[in-house]
């Protein structure tokens, strides 16, 4: 889904980063290849930000892009997601920018904060405003998610660990407007499990 550009969703202020977090469900089908979740990344010098699968370990990897380019800032997850499960992912970042930017990264899994089984630490100081679409279930034009996603929500702040148990609420999506999501896809449904 090509959510388009917006400003809402570059999370920088042209010198330095600023905080902001993703939340949403998602049910792989496979095991195989790339799975793109949520991204501003649309490749070349137009990179923002990318979460999803990389590998078939179906790890959780958020990732920062240097001002547009390749250069990255990233963290991988240890919880494997379930094949044919939904799982609630939720990803913040405190808006740290520069060398240790992946240091401000998190992944929850299912309200769980998981840890990390590896990191990236390339020379980074802060992302750009880019004209990159924000893209739900894909990743720089052309890698697709194998599956379903439901409850995609973007925050300009760092969720809290109370936030996010708010969002799992026990594996059943609720009503989240109270956390003041920037942007909020229900994925047309209303129904009361993803």
């Amino acid at each position: 889904v090509d959510c388009g550009d917006s400003n809402d969703f570059s999370f920088t202020t042209g010198s330095s980063d600023l905080p902001f977090s993703v939340s949403f469900w998602v049910k792989l089908n496979s095991t195989s290849g790339v799975d793109a979740f949520v991204s501003k990344d649309a490749g070349g010098s137009n990179r923002e930000w990318t979460i999803g699968t990389f590998t078939n370990q179906r790890r959780v990897r958020f990732f920062l892009k240097n001002q547009g380019g390749n250069s990255q800032q990233s963290i991988e997850g240890n919880t494997k997601l379930t094949i044919g499960q939904w799982n609630n992912v939720v990803c913040t970042y405190d808006g740290r920018g520069g060398s240790t930017a992946y240091q401000g990264l998190n992944i929850y899994i299912d309200g769980v904060l998981t840890s990390v089984s590896a990191t990236v630490n390339q020379t980074y100081s802060h992302m750009s405003n880019t004209s990159s679409p924000l893209a739900i279930g894909s990743y720089s034009s052309s890698s697709y998610l194998q599956g379903g996603m439901d409850e995609v929500a973007v925050f300009n702040s760092e969720l809290s660990a109370s936030d996010v148990t708010t969002i799992y609420n026990g594996g059943v999506p609720n009503d989240i407007s109270a956390l003041n999501p920037l942007s909020w896809w229900r994925c047309g449904d209303g129904d009361t499990s993803p």
